[in-house]
């Protein structure tokens, strides 16, 4: 008798020996966008490599990410939060300089907004389009309300004085602003082309980049500085982070997580949805911020975050 209970109490030990550490990994993306589905097959990869460590992926409901943010910050610990840098840029939702309490384990993604039209319409560069607008008429641009398409949407009022022309309409959701511009209520609309699922023929015409070089996707398409536009030039990054003060568990798993973000099988996902790899770390990430946050504030862009 003595020796069974023996025995099941080294079992018992064994496996707790064994107990992997739970770590959320929080987010208001749903693991049905591309982002969180991207950010699904990270973690799964991330699990496969390790046995120390279960990492589970829970959204998280709450203006622009704010819910993740907090949810983080009352936890502390074992808790990451996967989002897009704008959330940290945002001088609305960064009023307490969060991007200071972060520490960023890597950024995965970048993905580049498109200009695009009605595909009816006969413009084939921004030039072109804008002579429409000149010749009279009234346009209505579909946007976002986060990220790269105030900015850039901004950058192009201001390159061709088209202020009284064109009036802004927000659409929070991406399908609303696409149908938009297809049934011509809009006339234009900037947006990441992956998430606005502008893949075949038919659907929206794009008629510039805001990517540094061509993209592989579209390789007929120009970019902003091709077109004579070089401020048409901004990236959306998907990134983990994770408190500073949590310095043993980023001991622990930055090299995992930069092992992880340079997995060839990872790589090709993204390829695969039409967003393009990247392996940006904390410091860089900062600087980028940093930047961002600089072009906000300068342009009195205001965020009616969704």
């Amino acid at each position: 008798m003595r020796y069974i209970l023996s025995l099941i109490t080294l079992v018992l030990l064994s496996v707790s020996s064994y107990a992997q550490t739970k770590v959320e990994i929080v987010s208001r993306i749903a693991n049905t966008n591309v982002s969180g589905q991207l950010a699904t097959q990270f973690i799964n990869k991330l699990n496969e490599s390790q046995s120390e460590y279960e990492f589970r992926f829970f959204t998280v409901p709450g203006s622009a990410g704010e819910g993740a943010y907090q949810r983080m910050l009352t936890l502390k610990n074992n808790i990451i939060v996967y989002g897009n840098q704008s959330f940290f840029s945002n001088p609305k939702t960064n009023t307490n300089n969060r991007v200071e309490q972060i520490h960023f384990l890597t950024s995965h993604t970048v993905s580049y907004a498109a200009f695009m039209v009605n595909p009816d319409n006969p413009a084939n560069t921004i030039d072109e389009f804008v002579s429409q607008m000149k010749n009279g008429g009234f346009y209505a641009g579909s946007i976002n309300s986060s990220g790269g398409g105030p900015v850039l949407t901004s950058i192009f009022l201001d390159k061709y004085k088209l202020e009284d022309k064109v009036k802004i309409v927000h659409y929070k959701n991406v399908p609303d602003r696409v149908r938009a511009v297809f049934i011509k209520e809009a006339d234009f609309m900037i947006n990441n082309p992956a998430s606005a699922n502008i893949a075949e023929k038919g659907t929206l015409k794009i008629i510039a980049m805001s990517s540094p070089t061509r993209q592989p996707d579209y390789p007929a398409v120009p970019t902003g500085a091709e077109l004579g536009f070089p401020e048409f030039n901004f990236g959306a990054y998907t990134s983990f982070a994770v408190l500073k003060s949590e310095k043993e568990l980023i001991a622990k798993i930055q090299l995992l997580f930069n092992k992880v973000c340079d997995d060839p099988e990872i790589k090709k996902h993204i390829v695969e949805r039409r967003y393009v790899p990247v392996c940006i770390n904390d410091e860089t990430i900062k600087k980028m911020i940093a930047d961002e946050k600089k072009m906000f504030i300068e342009r009195g862009i205001d965020f009616d975050l969704d």
